[in-house]
């Protein structure tokens, strides 16, 4: 407990720069709990990298649907949006690897006015998880020099029994991403994110691995444990 006010206190002014929210929506006590109740670098296996002690907190009154994948289109059709309600305040700690290409890490709390509020969004993303499947790409063709780039992502989803609450069982969402263009080579990512459910919060765990085509089971079992571990950061 000691090491998590003391975060709170070397935090408090990246929080004040966070608060990009009207006044009516500021409630101090909320943003000072979650500011206090986020993963520590300390939550983080080693298998996931390098991290810097430094932690970036954020906090908000957002007003957009919760992404949870994108699917590509074919030509120039928009990519279709897959997501779920979004709740009354975002808290979110990011943790970024040493290095060119260095993974990056973050906790996404969203809290919502309810419990039942925050059990009826779970439900949903649960439910929308499962659109989050298959090969998906995208193309476009420069009208200048006749350069065509590719976007191609694998998606898949699938239950994390090792993380859950009251026996709701915690889902997950992976994003295998590569972008290429004529005459310059494919570029990599992967996106590994883990959805929880907690009293009156819904926790987004999301691993991103940069110039890397595939998130190992070793990390993700990692990433399971981060989760595991907001959940207690949260309660505790």
């Amino acid at each position: 407990m000691k090491a998590r006010i003391a975060a709170l206190v070397a935090i408090s002014a990246v929080v004040a720069t966070g608060l990009a929210a009207p006044a009516h929506a500021y409630d101090d006590k909320a943003y000072a709990y979650a500011a206090g109740h986020m993963i520590q670098r300390s939550d983080i296996p080693k298998v996931l990298g390098k991290f810097r002690n430094t932690m970036a907190f954020n906090a908000y009154a957002p007003d957009d649907a919760i992404s949870m994948c994108s699917l590509q289109q074919p030509g120039d059709t928009p990519s279709t949006e897959v997501n779920f309600p979004v709740g009354t305040y975002e808290f979110n700690a990011n943790y970024n690897a040493g290095g060119a290409g260095a993974p990056s890490l973050a906790s996404f709390v969203y809290q919502y006015s309810t419990t039942g509020n925050a059990i009826a969004a779970f439900h949903k993303a649960t439910t929308q998880a499962k659109r989050c499947a298959g090969q998906h790409s995208s193309s476009w063709t420069d009208p200048d020099s006749g350069s065509v780039s590719t976007y191609t992502t694998v998606t898949t989803n699938g239950v994390v029994p090792a993380v859950q609450t009251a026996g709701v069982k915690s889902v997950f969402v992976n994003v295998n991403s590569e972008a290429a263009s004529t005459g310059a080579g494919p570029y990599q990512t992967d996106q590994y994110q883990v959805f929880s459910l907690i009293d009156d919060v819904v926790i987004v765990t999301l691993y991103n691995m940069n110039s890397a085509d595939n998130v190992t089971t070793s990390q993700r079992k990692a990433v399971n444990q981060v989760a595991f571990n907001a959940e207690t950061a949260w309660l505790n």
